[in-house]
């Protein structure tokens, strides 16, 4: 689904590191991966407010900050913080060049009011959900019937 939904941004790539690996892998041993596969190579981890906020319960989340820049995105209710690492925040029609040193930075014009476990919890439940995902997420998601109550097993006994 991340293939899909990267399609109409030519410059990003969706990886299957964590896919091929068959086991649980950490966000750090993934970008240490990346980092041995694309050598010189800048890499940005873009993650929400919810998620930066319990950063330093990650597995080596110090290493992180060595590995990418990182980039929060604002996630209503869930406040930036700012005791975590130095950060720079960007405004809206703000270009930024990628320093040496990995950085983090804040975006707080980009809003995104809603996280996958609410568009899993809300497809489950049968609520619309289309408004919050790309067409070919979206399409992929009804085509498959992902999160859906009924499983390909209870359609095979209905029909």
């Amino acid at each position: 689904m991340l293939a899909l939904a990267t399609v109409p941004f030519e410059r990003f790539r969706a990886s299957t590191i964590e896919v091929d690996a068959l086991e649980k892998r950490y966000t750090v041993e993934t970008l240490e991966t990346m980092k041995q596969l694309y050598p010189g190579s800048e890499l940005l981890f873009i993650i929400g407010t919810d998620m930066y906020q319990e950063i330093e319960t990650w597995k080596n989340f110090r290493r992180l900050f060595e590995l990418a820049h990182l980039v929060i995105v604002n996630r209503p209710g869930f406040p930036f913080r700012e005791d975590v690492a130095p950060f720079q925040i960007l405004n809206e029609n703000q270009a930024a060049a990628l320093p040496k040193a990995s950085t983090v930075f804040y975006l707080p014009f980009v809003k995104q009011p809603i996280s996958s476990t609410v568009i899993r919890g809300d497809c489950k439940r049968g609520a619309e959900v289309s408004q919050w995902v790309p067409p070919l997420v979206w399409s992929y998601i009804e085509r498959n019937r992902l999160y859906s109550e009924i499983t390909s097993k209870e359609t095979q006994k209905i029909n």
